[in-house]
Order: C-alpha cells, then structure tokens, then sequence
C-alpha cells in the first residue's frame, strides 16, 4: 500500500471515530498499491459502526478482533484473497448483509448458522463444494447468492428457507436439484444457467 493511500485510510478511520459514523468505506483498488493487506488495528475500537466496507483489498484473514464490531449489519469483503470463512465474523450476530463475492473459500463452517439475521448471503466466485444442512437455519434469509461456485448438489432443506425471495446458482456443476425447492412459496428469482443440469427436479 502506497503511503497516500495509507494516509487517505487513517484519515477515513479518524473521521469515523471523530464523528461517530456508521459506514466506513475501506475498499482499496484493483492496482497493489491501494489494497490492504490487513485491517487496521483502529477499526476495531469503531464499535458504532453498522456498515463495513472493504471489497477490492488483499486480506487473507480477518482477525478475531473483528468480533468486537458488534453493532455490524453489513460487512462487506468481495475481491479479497480469503481461502476460509473467518470465525470472527460468526461472532457478529446482528449482521444482516454479508459479501464474500470472489473470493477463494472452499468450505462453510457450522458456525455460520449464529448469523440467524442474516437476510443476503452473496458468495460468488469461490470455490464451493458443498452448502451444508446449517443452511436450513438461516431463517431470515431472503437473497442467497451461490453463482460460480463448485456446487454438484443441493442440501434438501434448502426448503426450510422460506423467506427466500431470490437463488442463484448459475455457473456450478448441478446435475439436478432437489423437489423441495419447490416449497420455496416467496421464491420470484432462480437462476439455473450454466450447470449440468439432466433434470429440473429430483426426490
């Protein structure tokens, strides 16, 4: 990160913490030298903050500290280089919108399931295996956003989702999907392109 870029990020976090903001954009650049590579200590001592942004950054792990955000709705990390999903942010129970769009994550911990406010779940372009029965717990969610992933199947209690209002699945390895998602009653947008698909639906 060059050293305008680091001080336009300090100034950013001063400003949040002299004005007590709710948002802070932290997103960095597709160029190097405008991409964190780690949070900044000071981030975490925002605990007002409601809406995070750091999309276009260089970040491989997020830190526990980011637990302490509690008042988190929105926490944004699409375009970073994370492989796993980061603990930390199962601990931020109030969190309503969560951005991990083009990452490298292979694999969903159980603990996402204390995320019970999450309403949107975007995970585009990673490399999902898998989406486990804990999904079924995300009661609240009404936009799941699995395109370009790895996907080959489909839990059946993707049914219990049934707030769901949109499902993207384009671009995984799908050779069918369950009958259940019919009982997805609020469901208006599923997208189904570029799969591999045989059937529509299987028991």
């Amino acid at each position: 990160m060059d050293i305008l870029h680091k001080i336009e990020v300090t100034q950013k976090i001063q400003e949040a913490k002299r004005k007590q903001l709710k948002k802070l954009d932290l997103s960095g650049a597709l160029m190097s030298e405008k991409r964190l590579t780690e949070i900044p200590d000071e981030v975490f001592k925002l605990e007002h903050l409601e809406i995070l942004d750091l999309k276009y950054n260089a970040l491989s792990d997020i830190p526990d500290a980011t637990a302490q955000l509690h008042n988190l709705t929105s926490l944004t990390l699409s375009v970073n280089k994370l492989t796993t999903f980061p603990n930390a942010i199962a601990q931020l129970r109030n969190l309503k919108s969560l951005n991990l769009n083009g990452n490298k994550i292979s694999s969903l911990p159980d603990l996402i399931v204390q995320l019970r406010n999450l309403t949107s779940l975007r995970l585009v372009n990673n490399r999902l295996t898998n989406l486990g029965e804990w999904i079924a717990h995300l009661h609240d969610l009404t936009s799941l956003d699995l395109g370009g992933n790895l996907l080959t199947a489909l839990p059946d209690k993707i049914s219990e989702l049934s707030n769901l209002v949109s499902l993207n699945l384009n671009g995984n390895r799908l050779t069918t999907i369950p009958d259940t998602i019919g009982q997805l009653h609020n469901l208006t947008s599923l997208s189904l392109s570029v799969n591999q698909l045989t059937m529509r639906m299987t028991s």
